[in-house]
């Protein structure tokens, strides 16, 4: 961002006569989380040229602050504080949540579910998660905000600010901030009943508890660890050091006392990791601790996404809960594939379930791949967007294989060389991972603020008449190409209806008009497609069992479903009723031999969550069926 509205300057607040870097410390260390945050630049400032000290430049928080950040209209804007205060906009939306959250339990799915299409679950989650770490006590019942957009389909996000009092400021590091998030019926002012509601409704429901412990121990063991604490206390000290005995001396303060604040700061860093998991353990019911561990064979060529964090370094070592299973995705460095995993699980697939029944050891073995291994798909074409929602051509490409890749000087065409699009810059597509590009980034970007990563301008248009895409190496080896056209037994309704050409599945021919669907008004660039069955990164290889089972049975939330494929052929994997009424239907595709995981939520195929009860889950083939009862609960 190179133009801004408006700036502050600030003086540290609370830490301004303390240690100065309070504030300044959480904005460093959460820059890899998705929280809305202030930028930073430490100025000196000078009033009619006479010293004035030592001032930190600040974004200011408003609806042009959210414009910048998120290239979104600021007229559509509602901007909130505290207790629903609006700052621009309109409040109604918000207050209609609350009130939502006062007449309805989310240990319900159907109603939790209604609560998070509405909020930012990964930003609300991760903003609380650093709050809570910090201890930030003037909070949450003060230095709150919080936005949305007059948009259907818009979630709530939160900015974090003002952390002054954090990192030991008021209290110890064993003060627990957690139960002090959740109290039900403060009377204090910075933790009143409406500050924690959301937190505590949402704590109701198993899913998010068990979503939130995973995460909260996640940032524990890498974010927050003391070394990286300290680290970047470190850095900003020595940012500050040359100007601070001039800025102390114009305001009458002490320099051992700035150094003995820096001091409190380090001790509650350093003594806050076993205090801040006992928190999950005492509040949220989780006791039993277990360590993992992760290396990379050979180092160096490749990391491993372990719940919500990609640690950097390896060996990994990392403290979990018993019998909450994590998950971990395998991502290969740039020209190398993954191969396996040893350990505690033996395993050929990109992703894996861990159960943390007990301690958990693994490694990860990669090796160079070539152009051979490259399985790059064009997952998602937009040709002729509907008038409320022209976003301009663009097409999403999807890493369905095993090798991460770099895109540079890769290139995308429709009819000719002539015409083509060529990465510029490096551009590393791990597995999994999507990448839009778009015949107009801002066009695009007025539709859809948040998708990243998206590349462009494309210098050709796609044809609402029919064309094709073909998409190459930078040696020209084709990769992938599909032709599309308008007319039946392509879908109709991606011509100008607002729809996009959706690939029901990664694995399939896109090149047929048969495994190509109808995606909704917009699309869904850079996720998963909505017409998808089941994707190649979905399914969890593993030598476990050799027989269909589900984990946990009987379960609330959800329950994963391990399947064992000995004969290649194309299988249904099907949920139904005790009355033999098809439910869900799973996966229906060929299936190569191995052993397979997926995960059913409890909902029919058009999503309804379903009542308590015993289903059947049916697992069928040529000259195969095996079927298994399992129980959801209340």
């Amino acid at each position: 961002i190179d133009k801004f509205e408006a700036l502050v300057l600030r003086n540290s607040g609370n830490d301004w006569s303390q240690a100065f870097v309070r504030d300044a410390l959480t904005t460093s260390l959460i820059k890899d989380m998705n929280i809305d945050r202030l930028a930073l630049q430490p100025v000196i400032l000078y009033l009619n040229g006479e010293y004035w000290g030592i001032l930190n430049l600040r974004e200011k928080i408003n609806s042009h602050y959210l414009a910048e950040n998120h290239f979104v209209d600021p007229e559509s804007v509602n901007l909130l504080e505290d207790n629903s205060v609006p700052l621009d906009g309109s409040n109604t939306s918000y207050l209609s949540l609350i009130s939502y959250l006062n007449t309805h339990t989310l240990v319900n799915e159907q109603y939790y579910q209604q609560v998070i299409d509405k909020i930012d679950l990964e930003n609300y989650i991760q903003y609380e998660i650093a709050q809570i770490y910090a201890h930030n006590k003037d909070w949450p019942g003060n230095n709150i905000k919080y936005w949305n957009l007059n948009e259907t389909g818009s979630k709530w996000r939160w900015i974090i600010f003002d952390t002054d009092v954090g990192w030991g400021l008021r209290d110890t590091y064993a003060f627990n901030s957690l139960e002090f998030s959740l109290q039900p019926n403060s009377s204090d002012d910075n933790n009143p009943p409406w500050s924690t509601l959301l937190l505590r409704r949402l704590m109701t429901n198993p899913g998010f508890k068990k979503e939130f412990i995973n995460q909260f121990a996640d940032r524990i063991n890498t974010t927050f660890t003391p070394e990286r604490v300290n680290f970047n206390l470190d850095s900003l000290r020595n940012i500050y050091q040359p100007e601070i005995q001039s800025h102390l001396s114009r305001w009458e303060l002490n320099y051992n006392d700035w150094q003995n604040s820096h001091s409190l700061i380090e001790k509650f860093v350093n003594g806050r990791p076993p205090y801040a998991r006992n928190f999950l353990d005492k509040e949220l019911g989780y006791p039993g601790k277990m360590n993992i561990t992760i290396e990379i064979d050979p180092p160096a060529s490749g990391r491993v996404k372990i719940n919500s964090v990609i640690p950097e370094k390896y060996p990994f070592n990392g403290t979990y809960y018993k019998n909450l299973p994590v998950s971990l995705f395998a991502l290969p460095a740039e020209g190398q594939k993954f191969i396996r995993w040893e350990g505690s699980v033996s395993s050929e697939n990109i992703w894996i379930n861990y159960n943390m029944s007990t301690q958990g050891k693994f490694k990860a073995i990669f090796e160079p791949c070539g152009e051979d291994d490259y399985n790059i798909v064009i997952n998602e074409i937009n040709y002729n967007s509907s008038p409320d929602k022209n976003s301009e051509d663009w097409i999403e490409l999807f890493n369905a294989g095993r090798s991460s890749v770099n895109l540079k000087n890769w290139f995308i065409i429709d009819n000719g060389y002539e015409y083509g699009y060529k990465f510029p810059d490096d551009q590393i597509l791990l597995p999994g991972m999507y990448i839009v590009i778009c015949r107009d980034i801002e066009a695009f970007r007025k539709v859809y603020h948040n998708i990243r990563p998206i590349a462009g301008n494309l210098n050709f248009g796609l044809s609402s008449s029919g064309d094709e895409v073909r998409l190459y190496s930078p040696k020209g080896k084709l990769i992938d190409h599909m032709h599309y056209n308008p007319l039946n037994p392509w879908p109709e309704d991606a011509n100008g209806n607002g729809a996009t050409l959706e690939l029901i599945d990664s694995s399939l021919d896109n090149d047929l008009a048969e495994n190509w669907a109808a995606g909704q008004n917009g699309g869904t660039p850079g996720r998963k497609n909505n017409a998808s069955r089941i994707t190649s990164a979905e399914f969890v290889l593993s030598s476990l069992s050799n027989e269909l089972t589900c984990y946990p049975n009987p379960f609330t939330d959800y329950t994963s479903i391990r399947i064992e494929i000995r004969t290649p052929g194309k299988y249904r994997l099907e949920v139904y009723d005790l009355q033999g009424r098809l439910i869900n239907s799973l996966v229906n595709q060929v299936i190569e031999t191995g052993a397979y995981y997926m995960e059913w939520n409890g909902t029919s195929a058009e999503g309804t969550i379903q009542l308590p009860g015993i289903y059947i889950i049916k697992l069928s083939g040529k000259s195969f069926e095996t079927m298994l009862k399992v129980v959801k609960m209340k």
